[in-house]
């Protein structure tokens, strides 16, 4: 669960980070640009880290009100419900 969203937010910085790094040689109202977009983006990316860890606390919690085992069988259910 935890790769998906930190995957996803890899993806967006593979593909758009040049929106806002920052390079010396950049003119000013260029580095002034790209200070804006690493806001965004920073806000963006803690808003999706707060809600992706959110859920994974939610689906954690969800899945400790269960009690599972395996016994070694593999049961097949078929869309009618009968196995």
């Amino acid at each position: 669960m935890r790769t998906s969203f930190i995957g996803a937010l890899s993806a967006v910085e593979k593909h758009f980070s040049e929106l806002w790094e920052i390079f010396p040689d950049d003119e000013e109202d260029l580095i002034a640009d790209k200070k804006f977009w690493k806001n965004v983006w920073e806000l963006c990316r803690a808003e999706i880290l707060n809600n992706g860890n959110n859920q994974l606390r939610a689906m954690e919690a969800e899945i400790d009100q269960y009690s599972v085992s395996w016994d070694g069988y593999t049961r097949n259910f078929s869309k009618g419900g009968s196995s």
